[in-house]
């Protein structure tokens, strides 16, 4: 066995590495744009939105644990002056239950439930600190594994996702907050697939950017609009994202925001202020404050067993697959 996964390893490994070549040669016929920054002043307050959730399929049952944070840091000269954390005033997670669904909807079920909270959460902070920067982690679009069949019951529960996105996005215009979407580890294809690559947007900007150099700006409407609701179309037209590379060890990170005016993309401020506040660390190159935020939402194991415990005493059991006494 271990030999069959060196031999994978290595595999990969050349492979990689003759795309790599093909990549880097690229950047001397100019085929794809590549755009520097530079490290500017931080913010005077910028916010973050995570969650941490366990999911249990019972028989007959999903339930859904899920606990949201948030963080805001106040900034002076460059230097953390203040924090705020924000989350519920009991430190239990909120719990959530919906009965009989088809193995599709229950990962459906899962994200939605997520979602909802990250969603309500954002627009509180908005509402109540008006950050200067709101960072989500991950997308400002519901994706298309979000979304339930058109027969399900959850599509009730979806639509009360899409009009919670437009709360968060008219908030933030009435706020005069930057909403951007931060996505560590995207799976998209767009540009690698445009530049004639088999691999992810990810892999493809790893290999061609240095650090400090990012993408260039694109409209997040070609994708959006085959793959979410059309009342979403017009405000997709707000929306871009670019790769930006802000360490030289780390893979790109993906960036959307939601454009403060539909006539121009004002990218410069944006790119510099996420680049900032990323590359303080080689290692992790990532916001702080969506650290923290991360941090905060983390579901302890003590909460994981109380769960657990709790169900079993009512006599909820497990499905049969996550119960193997024998192993």
């Amino acid at each position: 066995m271990f030999d069959a996964i060196a031999t994978l390893a290595k595999t990969i490994h050349e492979g990689r590495e003759r795309l790599r070549k093909r990549i880097v040669a690229i950047r001397t016929e100019g085929g794809t744009k590549i755009l520097k920054t530079k490290r500017t002043g931080f913010p005077k307050s910028v916010a973050a939105i995570d969650s941490g959730f366990v999911t249990y399929s019972m028989h007959g049952a999903d339930i859904v644990a899920v606990r949201s944070a948030g963080a805001v840091f106040y900034y002076s000269h460059d230097s953390l002056t203040n924090s705020v954390l924000v989350s519920d005033d009991t430190p239990d997670p909120q719990v959530e239950i919906k009965h009989a669904l088809d193995e599709h909807d229950s990962g459906v079920y899962r994200s939605l439930v997520r979602l909802k909270y990250e969603l309500l959460r954002a627009i509180e902070i908005v509402e109540k600190y008006s950050p200067e920067f709101l960072f989500l982690d991950g997308s400002l679009l519901p994706l298309a594994c979000d979304r339930p069949a058109a027969s399900s019951e959850l599509m009730q529960m979806h639509a009360e996702i899409i009009k919670t996105y437009r709360r968060l996005y008219e908030t933030c215009d009435r706020r005069g907050t930057q909403l951007c979407g931060i996505v560590k580890d995207s799976r998209s294809i767009r540009f690698a697939k445009k530049a004639g690559f088999d691999c992810s947007d990810s892999v493809f900007f790893g290999m061609l950017l240095e650090a400090v150099e990012y993408s260039e700006i694109v409209r997040y409407f070609d994708e959006a609009n085959k793959n979410t609701e059309k009342e979403f179309n017009l405000v997709a037209e707000r929306i871009g994202f670019f790769y930006l590379k802000a360490s030289k060890e780390e893979i790109p990170l993906r960036v959307e925001f939601l454009q403060k005016s539909q006539n121009k993309f004002d990218d410069e401020q944006i790119v510099s202020v996420i680049f900032s506040l990323s590359s303080i660390s080689e290692s992790f190159a990532y916001p702080a404050v969506l650290v923290e935020a991360d941090l905060r939402a983390a579901i302890n194991q003590h909460d994981v067993k109380h769960i657990e415990s709790t169900l079993l005493s009512f006599g909820i059991s497990p499905m049969r697959r996550d119960n193997r006494p024998f192993r």
